[in-house]
């Protein structure tokens, strides 16, 4: 189970509310447009891995996962040898009117391309995701 799946579980079992997407008003990111400047990323991922309570570790594919238990947030930043390097995800669990899911923002100071292929990649594991929880939660 990954550890999205556990969080979730965990959460609504203890009747924990996850983060609303449609009413809430903080945006995931500080910024409006895809495209970022590679300073700009370095200096939002610095700032993620120095908040407290923050665990960060590489992951495979040239990729650094960074998870927030309390927000029930994760973030990942693509390491130089990733093709869509430089850029990154975050994304929150939500749920809502019964429905539990995955909000998703994405970043990019690369290849536009590449980073579209990555980003495609993230909607096909999202649905993973909220397929896996749906699958949990019914049994």
């Amino acid at each position: 189970m990954s550890p999205f799946a556990n969080l979730a579980v965990i959460a609504i079992l203890a009747g924990a509310p996850l983060t609303a997407a449609v009413g809430d008003t903080e945006p995931l990111t500080p910024f409006p447009d895809a495209r970022i400047t590679a300073e700009d990323l370095e200096t939002y991922r610095a700032g993620i891995e120095a908040l407290p309570g923050i665990e960060c570790a590489d992951i495979w594919a040239h990729q650094r996962k960074c998870d927030d238990p309390k927000t029930r947030s994760m973030w990942i930043f693509t390491l130089a040898g990733h093709p869509a390097h430089p850029a990154f995800s975050r994304a929150r669990l939500y749920y809502e009117n019964g429905q539990l899911g995955i909000t998703r923002a994405l970043h990019f100071a690369g290849d536009e391309s590449e980073f579209q292929k990555w980003a495609a990649e993230f909607k096909v594991l999202d649905q993973r995701q909220v397929d896996e929880f749906a699958r949990m939660l019914s049994q």
